[in-house]
């Protein structure tokens, strides 16, 4: 049983990760704000604009990015 709901667990976390990174994928915009993410076995600083401090932006609660990712950061507008 301990199995059973250790694997549920580890299945629901998995599936909110991946929410997360699809909610970031039609934001691209949030890759601007300034964010911690977790590439190459350690954590990065990414972005050039403070973020809000009502939400948490840019990554996921792993600490995935697009940039991280090996996307490009989007362009700033002018």
């Amino acid at each position: 049983m301990k199995t059973t709901w250790s694997a549920l667990t580890r299945l629901w976390e998995e599936q909110k990760e991946i929410s997360e990174r699809l909610s970031l994928l039609d934001r691209p915009w949030e890759e601007r704000y300034l964010h911690w993410a977790f590439e190459g076995g350690e954590y990065v600083l990414h972005g050039d604009l403070m973020p809000s401090t009502r939400r948490r932006m840019s990554t996921t609660r792993g600490g995935w990015c697009l940039r991280a990712a090996g996307r490009p950061s989007p362009r700033p507008h002018r």
